[in-house]
């Protein structure tokens, strides 16, 4: 395969993905609104989940092809980036353009307590350079009572409930078949470029 080939491919499977959890995303959350789920909860469930659906196809679809540090990077990467980018990018549209600083509530103060609290333990894991299957299980863990917690959380916030849209299932499908191709062929040509070019896969 050629290298431009590869980079063409690499394109391919990032608009994929990118569209899929865009679907995904806008379905999933109208799906929420009509059960009555806050938006808050939306946000840091629904959305958060779908915006990182991506980056975790891609690390499963690594480590089952046996490309560990192209998956412990790709989620090292993308979580930095939201920090430093995403949450930069965000302050500055708000405080520029719009003339306001953002004012976090008590719920997203508790939920970049969880957060900081989980790069802390990722951090704690890594000190051995591995994160095994049991360090693994405890983060799975914690994020499953950390949405047990929003759960209980969101029953004293429900909105109205509002009549099912049929085609949001359908299109909730469709993004997630796309990401499920574009993280096939994100890997593969991803490896394929790296390879070429000498670099990393991490």
């Amino acid at each position: 395969m050629s290298l431009l080939f590869a980079f063409v491919l690499l394109l391919i499977g990032l608009v994929l993905l990118t569209q899929g959890a865009d679907y995904f995303i806008a379905n999933s959350a109208s799906f929420a609104e009509d059960k009555g789920i806050s938006p808050h909860i939306i946000g840091v469930t629904i959305v958060a989940f779908g915006t990182s659906l991506p980056e975790l196809l891609v690390s499963i679809v690594s480590s089952f092809q046996g490309y560990n540090d192209l998956a412990l990077g790709n989620i090292v990467g993308s979580n930095i980036s939201n920090i430093g980018l995403v949450l930069a990018s965000s302050s500055f549209v708000f405080y520029y353009l719009i003339g306001t600083d953002t004012q976090p509530n008590a719920d997203s103060n508790n939920d970049s307590y969880v957060m900081f609290s989980a790069v802390l333990l990722l951090i704690i894991f890594a000190q051995d350079n591995i994160i095994d299957s049991t360090e693994g299980i405890i983060l799975f863990i914690l994020y499953i009572v950390y949405l047990i917690s929003l759960y209980f959380r969101s029953e004293n916030k429900k909105g109205g409930k509002i009549e099912d849209d049929k085609t949001s299932y359908v299109f909730l499908i469709f993004g997630l078949i796309a990401m499920l191709f574009g993280a096939q062929l994100t890997v593969d040509s991803a490896v394929e470029v790296a390879s070429q070019l000498g670099i990393s896969e991490i």
